[in-house]
């Protein structure tokens, strides 16, 4: 499994977009506010379980869309549970600093 995805997300302050990269054990991304996420994953009984960071960017502040603010630089964690079919238009959901953001990935396309 190696896909580049579209993901689209909301929370309870805003929404949002960005781009995922998720193949070969790896969580590589960027959203809209140059948030970054970085992360590894493990493939277990059809599920894709793993933990990232999500840095703000080194040379401002970042507003989340859970109203949770990130000061340059800043990381913070995440875990994923998510289905093997990712892509297949269904919210999954990230706790983001103890909050709940819900995401919806669009595969973009397998990457070679």
């Amino acid at each position: 499994m190696k896909a580049l995805y579209v993901m689209q997300y909301a929370g309870q302050e805003s929404a949002g977009a960005g781009a995922l990269y998720v193949g070969d054990g790896h969580i590589l991304g960027v959203d809209v506010g140059n948030c970054r996420y970085k992360g590894s994953y493990t493939m277990q009984d059809g599920r894709l379980k793993g933990t990232a960071t999500m840095s703000a960017p080194p040379d401002r502040q970042a507003i989340l869309v859970t109203g949770t603010a990130l000061q340059p630089g800043q990381s913070i964690p995440l875990e994923v549970d998510w289905p093997e079919n990712l892509g297949d238009g269904q919210p999954r959901t990230v706790s983001v600093a103890g909050r709940q953001v819900h995401v919806v990935f669009e595969k973009v396309d397998d990457i070679p």
